[in-house]
């Protein structure tokens, strides 16, 4: 008959990294391209009062936009490649720089076992170091104020705009 004075555990799993306050910026590089009611305009060049279309087609007027300068730690970068991870077909695809705290749509195999669809997740969540990473130099980012929560297309990615964020 044998005994066991101990029992050994596996080591506890390391946590996974997480970009400095996470759930926090939300906005857009200058250069990521909305949809307005005439045709694509980069965020940096929009004005409160356009016009802009969200994912449904539907007309919502910008009420208010910010500059806010965000260090390299608080940023996202997605590259183009990163088609695996839902963008949606037709659109343009551009690198598309967010705040952390953005929270983007995607679709792909694990969101349609988990959610059996699209799901919203933060952009620091989707950090793989293949597609998407920290950016690298310190940037402006731009938050958008709507009367209400949208999802707008910003450079292919669906990405929600709370009303609240701004």
């Amino acid at each position: 008959m044998m005994f066991a004075d101990s029992i050994s555990l596996a080591p506890a799993l390391k946590p996974r990294p997480r970009c400095a306050g996470l759930g926090t910026p939300t906005g857009f590089a200058a250069e990521t391209r909305m949809r307005t009611i005439i045709g694509l305009r980069a965020v940096a060049d929009l004005r409160p009062g356009d016009l802009l279309l969200d994912t449904y087609g539907q007309i919502i007027a910008l009420l208010g936009i910010r500059e806010r300068n965000t260090s390299a730690a608080n940023l996202v970068r997605i590259d183009p490649s990163a088609f695996g991870l839902g963008v949606r077909m037709g659109c343009v695809h551009r690198r598309l720089t967010v705040g952390a705290g953005q929270r983007l749509g995607v679709r792909d195999w694990r969101t349609d076992i988990l959610f059996g669809g699209p799901g919203l997740t933060q952009a620091s969540r989707l950090i793989d170091g293949l597609h998407v990473h920290h950016e690298t130099a310190d940037t402006a980012l731009y938050q958008l104020e709507f009367a209400e929560d949208v999802i707008l297309d910003a450079n292919g990615f669906a990405a929600q705009v709370r009303r609240s964020d701004a």
